[in-house]
């Protein structure tokens, strides 16, 4: 499986908000209260990536995202370490939902965004 490249900066996740996706099925009925029941036993969970690269991280970063040999685009799974409020770290499996989005920040600074879901956090 992929890696996050010990190279690029460590995403940090202060302020972060996690969305388990839901595990159920409901089902309106004519009349009375509705069907609600299991449809999974585990779900991905979704987190928004924030990341911050100067351009030559942010050119790596690209490289890795598209090699077909390690994210492909964002179609594969990878193992991430976030830094997480109060400085501790967790790794964990993630995959890109979607494309990521940056904008320019001040001189040869990137802020990058993407949504990942992750498993086994």
């Amino acid at each position: 499986m992929a890696a996050y490249p010990v190279t690029l900066p460590k995403p940090v996740l202060i302020g972060s908000s996690f969305k388990p996706r839901d595990k159920t099925i409901r089902t309106e009925m004519d009349s009375g209260t509705a069907r609600v029941r299991k449809r999974f036993t585990t779900t991905p969970t979704d987190v928004d990536l924030p990341l911050s690269f100067d351009d030559t991280e942010f050119e790596a970063f690209k490289a890795w995202f598209d090699d077909p040999l390690e994210v492909d685009g964002g179609t594969n799974w990878f193992w991430i370490t976030f830094v997480m409020d109060g400085g501790g770290e967790k790794t964990v499996e993630a995959r890109f939902v979607g494309p990521y989005k940056w904008k320019p920040r001040t001189g040869d600074l990137w802020d990058v965004t993407a949504k990942v879901e992750i498993r086994n956090a």
